[in-house]
């Protein structure tokens, strides 16, 4: 019988090895100090990455930026702008233009608030219209004052247009050659603000003058129109008016070489002869002695024939400022 008894030998190593198994399966604990210098070296790791991906995407992004900003800033074309503008003041119209023109094409409502700004600068008269085209270039059509001649006063030199509206800078004797235009001088009233007309009726009579003989082959002698005994408001004796052929800054105009004309343009009356009779005389004298000051005399138009009378030894300069 006695082989119905089992034996606990093999019992005994299949427990033994279970025993093993499990004991291989249990991890010990983490430390917990070691865990957390792992999760801030991962969280500084990502942090970085997260830096340099920010830095790529955000340059590029702001480039992005910079060049649509760039390209929705519209091209401005100033239609039929005279070839005398000067680029200082193309450039001023050009920039008024862009910056108040808004890129978006559906809104039209920033071409009349462009046109509404351009109307405040002197150099333009009035502006026309502004259009935008399909292609989104802006074209500005308007009307701009010419300069035509330049108005002395104690601060430098102003040009005015025809209507004696005051156009933008101040310019120095030294600049008067390169202008190129006929100076007034004699004014009394000083300068006004840009684009607001000069009030003075000397002013006004100087520019009518100035006016008439810009076209006349003896213009290029004439320096400047004196005003200033415009009214006979300094001299009753003396012409109202004066050509001088030389524009000294220190000089007496009362002595200067140049043409007594008299009263203004079309307020001689009974008192002098016309204007256009007077500007015959003028030619006259000018064929005979090769200038409109006789050689450096004075010469008188405002009687029936012309009168010419030695001018003071006074020496001349060109002046400077």
């Amino acid at each position: 019988m006695g082989w119905f008894i089992r034996s606990t030998k093999k019992t005994n190593k299949r427990t033994g090895k279970a025993a093993r198994q499990t004991q291989s399966k249990t991890k010990p604990p983490r430390d917990p100090d070691q865990t957390a210098r792992m999760l801030r070296r991962t969280g500084m790791i990502a942090g970085a990455l997260a830096l340099v991906v920010g830095l790529y995407f955000g340059q590029n992004w702001l480039q992005k930026q910079v060049a649509t900003s760039q390209a929705a800033m519209p091209q401005v074309v100033l239609v039929d702008l005279p070839v005398w503008m000067r680029p200082a003041a193309t450039e001023e119209i050009t920039r008024t233009v862009a910056a108040t023109v808004d890129p978006d094409p559906l809104n039209q409502q920033s071409l009349q608030v462009a046109a509404d700004a351009l109307s405040q600068n002197a150099w333009i008269e009035n502006v026309q219209r502004i259009t935008r085209g399909y292609d989104g270039r802006v074209e500005v059509h308007a009307t701009y004052r010419t300069p035509v001649a330049v108005i002395r006063a104690a601060d430098g030199f102003h040009l005015v247009d025809v209507s004696a509206t005051k156009l933008p800078g101040v310019y120095a004797f030294s600049q008067l050659e390169a202008l190129g235009l006929p100076v007034i001088t004699g004014v009394r009233q000083a300068p006004p603000a840009e684009g607001w007309t000069w009030m003075g009726e000397d002013a006004r009579a100087g520019l009518a003058l100035a006016m008439m003989i810009v076209n006349e082959p003896v213009a290029r002698q004439v320096k400047a129109i004196d005003v200033t005994n415009y009214a006979a408001r300094r001299d009753r004796r003396k012409p109202q008016i004066k050509l001088l052929t030389v524009l000294d800054r220190d000089s007496n105009p009362f002595n200067n070489p140049g043409v007594g004309w008299g009263r203004p343009v079309g307020e001689e009356g009974i008192y002098e002869p016309a204007a256009q009779q007077k500007m015959r005389m003028l030619r006259r004298v000018h064929r005979q002695y090769g200038s409109i000051d006789a050689g450096g005399q004075i010469v008188d138009v405002f009687a029936d024939t012309p009168m010419i009378h030695p001018a003071p030894l006074v020496q001349y300069t060109s002046g400077r400022d």
